[in-house]
């Protein structure tokens, strides 16, 4: 039967565990972080490796979803060459060779060069040199040396010396904080795909109980390891070493914790930074000692034991785990055990001690003066009115819960807006692409949906799960359906082929959810110039008429750098949205995001003759020949010039309404010259020739390096005099 101070500690932590949610360390928060972090991996690589060469893999916090907008954790980002495959001796790297050879499986100019572990008399346990072994002649990007037994070595320092930021930290180029972002670490790796022998006491280790799970351990060998640039620092041989990494492992471990033992390591990390932190200087505790403890407990405990109501439990345990490491001044490797992770000297030894005890001897105090994301603060209010999530006074605590709230907003936004843009921007530049000319660039777009679609190799080359490769293809694929589409269209147009003509609507139509907007106007501009009016009109006014209410504008061409500030603007419909319906980011994307419109060269003939003048403008120019529109201009200047057609002429009033309503009211458009030109255009053709110029002097000043406007101004000026002249011959002649 439980005690009163039992009672008391457990619903303490349920009080804490709720804290932690208005933290900003929610499990849908922590699963929106990984969901980012891994999709974007996946992508980065697809666009660095084209050929396979290389791989980008985001670890620790970012990628575990383990941060909060207060700890505001670091990023860290390898990159992994994988043109240099590594083998854990000759005998593995001779029977991959021999598979290499075989018939079909050799790809012509690939060469056989790799890399063997060499350990030996010199090498500390947890390191490894790595012997490069060439079987062609190659020009290699990295140093190769000696050892003093005469093998030939790669040389860590080199490759790390050649990534650019502002400091050095271990492994890794640091790029420093800037306000409102958090530190970038880049780490140059080599990848094994085995499991090296010297850490088997992993899989043979007794453990009281089943942590990890099996199938999780089962699939540790089929991840491999790492290999970073960084020797042991007593040894004389530390400029040849690489430490071996398992941070796709420990990654798997961090993805598959429950509620409680994420917030535990999220409290154990706020302890660090709030207490330690500040104590202690120089090389001291760190997270990953902190998740060490916290995996050693986990193997020492049963899961029923890590539920929110033990959470102080569970985070009292792994600090005295912690606290007996460090005073013994050893802290074990969770993978290899025999290696020391703990790299403090003896002062700062005895100072992170007395902290831990500190903590310790009050852990409920402690957790109260938290100053993390304000977590000491709500929670002493919390405790104070004995409140409970659904009950909070209108009184000064709801100060500290406005900012908390204020707080989440921001970084779940930012969350989305971020992976939203940088999603795009990928997809900008994988259609963006030309090859020259209409055949090529079909060809190109066709074999960048054969690779996308090729989820066996996506997997092998970014180590991620089949549901994570699906997830980041759906992404971008529709992207490049509607390039396809659109480019077999004027395929057709050209041939006077209906077949390919055909093919293009069937791909226009596969890519309409690549966002909310770009992939339907974009089809619509096919249609108006297939002279579909009435298929063009019905497909853009299904939409919604009230789209800036929570939509995200998103350039995804690149040409836009100054038509948005550095900050982005808080859509507060769309964050209320998000924290009520917690959707993953596709769904933002699909149904909230609109991104310009693209166009290249080889599409000339589907475009409305007023972006013709855009088109050849921008390829007499040095820019990149790509005309882009903000999607929802496009959608009422199609409305408009269909409407014409068709000869109806309110609704072409309602049309031109709304464009100019969207172009004076919404702060979010993009490439506003290009809109001003279209919307000038139109006041040309109506006889309006000051709104016109109006239009066209906006669009020079807010572009000037573009020539499109003064084409246009003189063209209006020169069609004022002719008719000036005209009149005044009539009225001579009357």
């Amino acid at each position: 039967m439980a005690t009163k101070e039992e009672d008391k500690v457990k619903q303490k932590s349920r009080t804490i565990f709720h804290v932690l949610d208005l933290a900003g360390a929610s499990d849908y928060v922590r699963r929106l972080r990984q969901h980012c972090t891994l999709i974007h991996d996946v992508h980065a690589t697809v666009m660095i490796n084209m050929k396979k060469y290389s791989s980008i893999h985001t670890f620790e916090s970012t990628s575990e979803g383990t941060t909060t907008p207060g700890l505001n954790s670091d990023i860290d980002t390898m990159m992994c060459f994988r043109m240099f495959p590594v083998y854990e001796n000759s005998e593995d790297a001779k029977h991959h060779m021999t598979q290499m050879r075989s018939p079909g499986n050799l790809q012509e100019g690939e060469n056989t060069h790799h890399i063997v572990m060499l350990v030996d008399d010199h090498t500390p346990v947890g390191f490894s040199k790595l012997e490069f072994v060439k079987n062609t002649n190659l020009q290699l990007p990295f140093i190769l040396e000696q050892d003093s037994y005469g093998k030939t070595v790669l040389d860590n320092i080199c490759i790390v010396e050649a990534l650019t930021g502002d400091e050095r930290n271990g492994p890794a180029a640091t790029i420093l904080k800037r306000p409102g972002y958090t530190d970038i670490d880049h780490i140059p790796s080599f990848h094994c795909k085995t499991w090296p022998a010297v850490a088997d006491e992993f899989f043979t280790r007794n453990r009281m109980f089943e942590f990890p799970g099996q199938n999780i351990r089962a699939e540790f060998g089929n991840l491999g390891i790492f290999f970073v640039p960084t020797g042991h620092g007593d040894s004389q041989e530390k400029h040849l070493q690489w430490r071996l990494s398992f941070s796709l492992q420990e990654r798997k471990i961090m993805l598959n914790l429950n509620e409680t033992q994420h917030k535990c390591y999220v409290l154990l990390k706020m302890t660090k930074e709030d207490f330690v932190k500040p104590n202690v200087s120089g090389k001291s505790l760190t997270s990953y000692q902190c998740k060490t403890s916290m995996f050693f407990e986990m193997e020492n405990s049963p899961d029923s034991f890590w539920i929110p109501e033990n959470l102080i439990y569970c985070y009292i345990n792994c600090l005295k785990r912690l606290r007996g490491w460090i005073q013994n001044g050893f802290v074990p490797s969770y993978f290899m055990p025999d290696v020391n992770i703990w790299k403090g000297d003896m002062t700062v030894q005895n100072k992170v001690v007395k902290v831990l005890e500190d903590v310790l001897e009050s852990p409920l105090d402690t957790l109260m003066q938290l100053r993390c994301d304000k977590v000491g603060s709500l929670l002493n209010d919390m405790v104070d009115y004995n409140l409970d999530e659904a009950d909070v006074p209108d009184n000064d605590f709801s100060t500290d819960l406005t900012q908390a709230d204020r707080a989440l907003q921001l970084a779940v936004h930012a969350l989305h807006y971020c992976f939203i843009v940088e999603t795009v921007e990928i997809a900008g530049k994988l259609i963006s692409e030309n090859r020259g000319n209409v055949d090529a660039n079909i060809t190109h777009r066709e074999k960048l949906i054969e690779m996308l679609n090729d989820k066996d190799s996506l997997c092998d080359q970014t180590l991620q799960s089949n549901t994570v490769v699906n997830q980041a293809v759906d992404y971008l694929v529709p992207f490049i359906y509607t390039s396809l589409g659109s480019h077999l269209i004027v395929k057709g147009i050209q041939e006077s082929s209906d077949i390919f003509k055909n093919q293009g609507l069937g791909y226009l139509k596969r890519g309409l959810e690549s966002d909310f907007l770009a992939g339907k106007v974009k089809f619509a501009a096919v249609l108006f110039a297939l002279r579909m009016y009435e298929e063009a009109a019905e497909l853009l006014e299904n939409l919604h008429e009230s789209l800036e209410r929570d939509i995200i504008t998103q350039c995804m061409c690149g040409k836009a750098e100054d038509d948005h500030p550095p900050t982005f603007i808080i859509n507060k419909i769309l964050v209320y949205k998000i924290l009520s319906m917690k959707p993953l980011p596709s769904e933002i994307l699909r149904h909230n995001t609109s991104t310009c419109a693209l166009f290249l060269p080889d599409e000339l003939p589907i475009l409305p003759k007023e972006l013709q003048y855009e088109l050849i403008c921008e390829e007499a120019s040095e820019r990149l020949p790509v005309v882009a529109v903000d999607s929802k201009v496009l959608r009422y200047y199609l409305l408009y010039r269909i409407h014409e057609k068709l000869g109806n002429k309110h609704q072409m009033k309602v049309s031109l309404a709304f464009l100019g309503g969207t172009m004076g009211y919404d702060p979010k458009l993009c490439h506003l010259d290009t809109a001003n030109n279209l919307m000038g255009c139109i006041f040309r053709e109506m006889g309006e020739t000051t709104g016109a110029l109006e239009c066209f002097v906006k669009s020079l000043k807010k572009n000037s390096k573009r020539t499109v406007a003064i084409w246009h101004i003189l063209i209006t000026c020169f069609d004022s005099y002719i008719k000036l002249g005209l009149d005044k011959a009539y009225m001579q002649s009357s």
